[in-house]
C-alpha cells in the first residue's frame, strides 16, 4: 500500500498545475486524509515528499537543449509521415515522409533544432499538445542522416508486406486491431468511433489477457500452474513484440511476468497492488510523462480499480461476478467518454459485448495468419462481416449530445460511484441500490444543458479553413458562417 500512495502523489505532483485549481485542491485533501487514515504521521510525510517531487520533476522540461551541429540518439516511435528520437534526456520530433524508421533504430543526424509550432485548432486533434504530453518540444530539421544500428526485426517491413496481401478494407480493419495503424477513413472504424467504440479497435489489452487466459486454460491440462504460465509468456512474445511500442502491451507483459516472479520465486510476498504499483512507478522513473498519457491512467487505474472492486464483488453470485465487474468498469469510465465525445450512448455498454467476441476472432485470426500463411480468404470475410455487422448498429445507435460535464459533476459522480462498493462490503444492498440510482441522475444531470444558460463563450470552428465562429450567451447560440474568411479578430 506504501508504493500505491507514493505512485498517487507523485501523479498528483505532475498533475497539480495542469488541473483546474479547484480538482487540484480537492484531490489534495483527498490525498491527504487517506495518507493520514492509512498511515498516519509517516503518510503525510511520504504525502509531501512525493506530492512536491512529482511538481518539481515538471520543471526538467524547462532546461532547453543543447544546440549541436550532430545529434545521437534511438528512435523510440515511428509513424508515417514523423518519428521521435531520444538524444540523451530529450526527445525530438524528426518529420520525415514516407518514413520507414524502426523502433530502436540507432541514428546520427547533423541538423539543427527549431521550437515546436503546429497550428491549434478548437475541433481539430491538438497535435502540439500530443507532442508536448510526451516531453516533446523541438523540431529536429535533417541535413544529414546516418543510420548507425538498424533493428534486425524491421517489424514494420513485415506488417506492411502483409497487408499488401489483402484488399483495402481487410487491411484497414487488420491494421487497426493488429497493429494499432487506424485509417480514420475506413467505413468500420468511422462506425466504430461513432458509435464510441473505437478504443475497442486496436492491440489493446482485452484481446492480450484473453489470449494468455485461453493459452493459459489449455497448458494447464498437461503441464503444472507454474510450467503452465512460463510458457504461455514465451509463447506469446511473438504477439507482444507486434505492439511492443504500446504502454498497455508493455504493462500487461510485464505485470504477468512479475506476478509469475511473485507467486512462484518470492511466494507471494508482494500483493498485487504493491506489484502493479511498482510497475507503474517504473514507467515513471524511465520517463515522467508517461503520465499524462491517456494509456497509463487508464492501464494501471482500471488494473487498480479491479484490485479494490474484487471484495465487492463476492457479494453477488458466482455466476454474475463476471458482468457486474465489467458494469463497473463501464461506469468508471463513463464520465470520460463523455468529456472526450460528449455523447451519451444508451446502448454503448450493449454494443462493447457484441464487438468483443467478433473482434477477438478477428484479432486471434489476423495474428496466426501474420506469423503462418496469409488467410486471403478468411480475414477478408471476416472484414465484411464485421463493417456490416457495425454499418447496422449505428443505424440503431441511440444517442444524446450533452456537452462537456461541469468540473463539480465528476466529483460527485466518482464519490458515490467508490461509495457503492463500501456499501456492499458493508451488507447494505439497498443502500447500495439506492446510491446506484443517484449515481444514474448524474448521468441525466450531465445530459441537460445548465452551462448554456449560465456561461459565455466563443468558439473558433475549423478556424484554419475560417469555417464558422460560434457565440454562446446565456441560453443564445449565434453561429456566424465566416465563408473561408481568415482574418477574423477577437474583438
Amino acid at each position: 500500500m506504501i508504493a500505491f500512495l507514493i505512485l498517487f502523489c507523485l501523479v498528483l505532483g505532475l498533475w497539480l498545475f495542469r488541473m483546474p485549481w479547484l480538482a487540484s485542491l480537492i484531490l489534495l485533501l483527498i490525498g491527504v486524509g487517506f495518507a493520514f487514515y492509512r498511515f498516519k504521521g509517516r503518510g503525510l510525510l511520504i504525502f509531501v515528499l512525493a506530492t512536491m517531487g512529482g511538481w518539481a520533476i515538471t520543471n526538467l522540461d524547462r532546461i532547453e537543449p543543447p544546440n549541436q551541429e550532430t545529434y545521437r540518439g534511438f528512435v523510440v516511435s515511428s509513424k508515417e509521415n514523423y518519428f521521435l528520437i531520444q538524444s540523451g534526456a530529450h526527445k525530438f520530433y524528426v518529420q520525415e515522409d514516407d518514413n520507414h524508421r524502426e523502433l530502436g533504430d540507432y541514428l546520427e543526424i547533423d541538423g539543427y533544432l527549431k521550437s515546436l509550432s503546429f497550428p491549434a485548432y478548437e475541433s481539430r486533434f491538438d497535435f502540439q499538445g500530443y507532442l508536448n504530453d510526451k516531453g516533446v518540444f523541438h523540431e529536429l530539421r535533417v541535413l544529414k542522416t546516418e543510420v548507425l544500428f538498424t533493428n534486425p526485426l524491421r517489424l514494420n517491413a513485415r506488417k506492411d508486406a502483409f497487408l499488401n496481401n489483402f484488399d483495402d478494407m481487410s487491411a484497414d480493419a487488420i491494421d487497426a486491431l493488429l497493429f494499432s495503424r487506424k485509417n480514420y477513413e475506413a467505413e468500420m472504424i468511422q462506425n466504430a468511433e461513432a458509435m464510441n467504440i473505437l478504443f475497442l479497435f486496436s492491440m489493446c489489452g482485452i484481446y492480450l489477457r484473453l489470449a494468455m487466459s485461453i493459452c493459459e486454460y489449455f497448458l494447464k491440462l498437461k503441464l503444472t500452474d507454474k510450467a503452465a504460465r512460463i510458457t504461455t509468456l514465451i509463447l506469446l512474445l511473438p504477439l507482444f513484440l507486434l505492439g511492443l511500442e504500446k504502454m498497455s502491451t508493455q504493462r500487461l507483459f510485464l505485470s504477468y511476468g512479475g506476478r509469475i516472479i511473485n507467486d512462484y520465486f518470492l511466494k507471494k510476498k508482494v500483493s498485487y497492488l504493491t506489484l502493479l504499483s511498482t510497475l507503474s512507478l517504473g514507467f515513471l522513473a524511465l520517463d515522467f510523462h508517461a503520465a499524462f498519457s491517456l494509456a497509463f491512467l487508464l492501464g494501471f487505474g482500471l488494473s487498480a480499480l479491479i484490485v479494490f472492486l474484487r471484495s465487492a464483488m463476492h457479494r453477488f453470485k458466482r455466476k454474475y461476478r463476471r458482468l457486474m465487474m465489467g458494469l463497473f468498469i463501464f461506469l468508471f469510465l463513463v464520465p470520460i467518454h463523455l468529456s472526450m465525445s460528449a455523447e451519451l450512448h444508451f446502448l454503448q455498454i450493449l454494443f462493447q459485448y457484441l464487438a468483443l467476441p467478433l473482434n477477438a476472432f478477428f484479432f486471434f485470426a489476423a495474428a496466426t495468419s501474420f506469423y503462418t500463411w496469409p488467410m486471403r480468404h478468411l480475414l477478408p470475410f471476416l472484414a465484411r462481416l464485421m463493417t456490416s455487422v457495425y454499418a447496422f448498429l449505428r443505424k440503431v445507435d441511440i444517442v444524446m449530445i450533452v456537452g462537456e460535464p461541469p468540473l463539480f459533476l465528476y466529483f460527485v459522480y466518482y464519490g458515490l460511484y467508490f461509495y457503492i462498493p463500501y456499501l456492499l462490503e458493508s451488507h447494505r444492498q439497498s443502500d447500495a441500490k439506492k446510491v446506484a440510482v443517484t449515481l444514474s441522475s448524474c448521468l441525466v444531470l450531465a445530459a441537460l444543458p445548465i452551462h448554456n444558460y449560465l456561461g459565455e463563450a466563443i468558439h473558433f470552428i475549423n478556424v484554419g479553413q475560417g469555417d464558422a465562429i460560434l457565440v454562446q450567451t446565456r441560453g443564445k447560440n449565434v453561429l456566424i458562417d465566416t465563408g473561408g474568411n481568415k482574418s477574423f479578430d477577437m474583438a
